[in-house]
């Protein structure tokens, strides 16, 4: 029996030394650590046996209380064997009621066509507004990769404690992620995977979003981004402090196509095109420019509209198609004046409800427009009745703002020409026919171009709201047939306090089980000194 004993007993520890050396080394998938795993829980059992019955032939019966105290390590070191154990199998028990982490059929045979390496990455730090969003994220990417190992890698990464490689990646949000193959990337933020609806129905579409990117990237499909020019736009290729190459080279670092595009120049759109920047356009445009640009917008088209004082009242005809319209002005916000960044500089409140700005106003980040006009959505009677509007206002002035419509004189002063109220200095829509609402048309407008020049690029948060944008409008192009997954209760999203409950739980169960057996002990000594008495 004692020879059992201390043959188990070195077992143990045996074992737990190659465990922890073989999780060191190569991880808690290798075969070494699973087998090390294994042989921990065998051990366990084996001196559960023999140590108890070893002890009750050889221990007083004041000193068999002692056998209580080394179970409850015995069985603490088991249920954390098991768990790691069933962990390094990926053996994920989903309890949703829809199942959402799940993968679909369809999604399984886009997994099963990767040919090149995928590389998920989820760049995140702690932070109480995003951990639950990246949680789900992070849970949707480990399917993944137990789906396909040998061609998935999903991992992490902290953009603070890695700043070098978040810089290399162009990371300007928390919580962002990117999928990488063959040097091409496409980029998602957590919110976009998870949207809310009333009584408390939450639709999931963390695999509607992640099969539609592989699929993506296993077509070789490359993300371009047009910029018109021959307008007098803005020029992203211009450098020096009022210049915008800057914001370019952020796109490029994504490893996205940026291009110029003069349409007078073209019969028909680029099938390649993403994205249309119009940015400013000073001079009229041709007939052929705005019916090709009307056409591209009808046809579900992307586009992302700067505009200024400067601007030309007609590309008012061509903001109408997507629900919103400026009128030449200079926005003008007393309470809302930055300091030290001009005159008419603006500090606009950002829209807590916007999956553009969300992320930004969970941060508490602002955003500064040097300069702005007032942009505004259609009333209800000028839009098509065909059609349904989802209007997002991104950022507003205050009640005390107005739009100066006299600006050509220099002199700025509310009168009744002007435009008065809580307007919108930028505004995203999705505009889609009544009778296919898959059909959709996604836009953006800011009232302001110089928030994203090289000299306010990284001011605040404008560059995170630019490429919000870009990613809000790029996340039309992820076509798929997998439906979104409903729940009415985020139980497979656990919130920090959820996280420091289960913790709080686990130590409590730990020593629960320490304070039985040390109280046994300490009863058992009293008993027998009184007896001996």
């Amino acid at each position: 029996m004692k020879k059992n004993y201390i043959l188990l007993g070195a077992s143990f520890i045996v074992a737990l030394f190659l465990g922890i050396i073989s999780y060191i080394a190569l991880g808690e998938r290798s075969i070494f650590f699973r087998g090390s795993l294994l042989l921990i829980l065998i051990s366990l059992v084996g001196n559960l046996i023999y140590f108890r019955k070893y002890l009750s032939q050889h221990l007083r019966r004041g000193k068999l209380s002692r056998i209580k105290l080394i179970e409850s390590f015995a069985l603490l070191f088991f249920g954390i064997a098991l768990l790691a154990l069933i962990k390094s199998f990926d053996l994920n028990v989903d309890w949703t009621a829809r199942q959402l982490f799940k993968l679909s059929e369809e999604s399984k045979t886009i997994i099963s066509r990767i040919e090149s390496p995928l590389t998920i990455t989820i760049f995140s730090y702690q932070e109480d507004g995003v951990i639950g969003l990246v949680n789900y994220a992070s849970q949707m990417a480990e399917r993944y990769e137990a789906a396909n190992p040998k061609m998935i890698k999903f991992e992490t990464s902290d953009p603070i404690r890695n700043k070098s490689k978040a810089d290399e990646y162009a990371i300007r949000q928390n919580g962002t992620i990117v999928f990488e193959m063959d040097g091409r990337r496409e980029y998602v933020l957590p919110n976009l995977l998870v949207e809310n609806f009333a009584e408390g129905e939450i639709s999931y579409k963390g695999e509607t979003i992640y099969s539609a990117i592989i699929d993506k990237l296993n077509n070789n499909k490359e993300t371009t981004i047009y910029y018109l020019t021959g307008h007098g736009e803005i020029d992203f290729d211009a450098g020096g402090l009022a210049g915008y190459d800057g914001i370019k080279q952020m796109l490029l670092d994504r490893r996205y196509n940026i291009k110029a595009i003069n349409l007078d120049h073209y019969i028909e759109m680029p099938e390649d095109m993403d994205i249309l920047i119009v940015a400013d356009p000073r001079t009229e445009l041709s007939s052929r420019t705005y019916q090709m640009i009307d056409k591209y917008v009808n046809e579900d088209g992307n586009t992302l509209y700067m505009v200024s004082r400067n601007t030309i009242d007609d590309l008012n005809i061509l903001l109408m198609s997507s629900g919103f319209v400026y009128l030449p002005n200079v926005a003008v916000d007393p309470s809302r004046v930055a300091k030290d960044s001009g005159e008419f500089s603006i500090i606009p409140t950002l829209s807590p409800k916007s999956e553009i700005t969300l992320l930004l106003r969970n941060k508490k980040q602002s955003v500064i427009f040097p300069s702005a006009s007032v942009v505004y959505s259609l009333p209800q009677d000028l839009t098509d009745t065909n059609s349904i509007y989802d209007i997002s206002p991104l950022a507003r002035m205050s009640q005390y703002g107005y739009g100066e419509r006299s600006f050509a004189s220099g002199v700025f002063q509310k009168d009744d020409k002007d435009i008065t109220g809580i307007y919108c200095l930028a505004i995203a829509s999705i505009v889609a026919p009544k009778d296919d609402l898959e059909k959709q048309r996604r836009s953006v407008i800011f009232g302001s171009t110089e928030f994203i020049d090289n000299t306010r690029l990284y001011t605040g948060g404008n560059a995170e709201l630019f490429v919000n944008s870009i990613d809000f409008l790029l996340r039309k192009d992820l076509k798929t047939t997998i439906a979104p997954k409903n729940e009415n209760l985020t139980i497979s999203v656990p919130q920090p306090e959820q996280m420091r409950a289960i913790t709080v739980a686990v130590l409590i169960w730990l020593f629960v089980w320490t304070g039985v057996g040390v109280l046994l002990l300490l009863g058992r000594r009293n008993r027998v000194k009184n007896v001996k008495k």
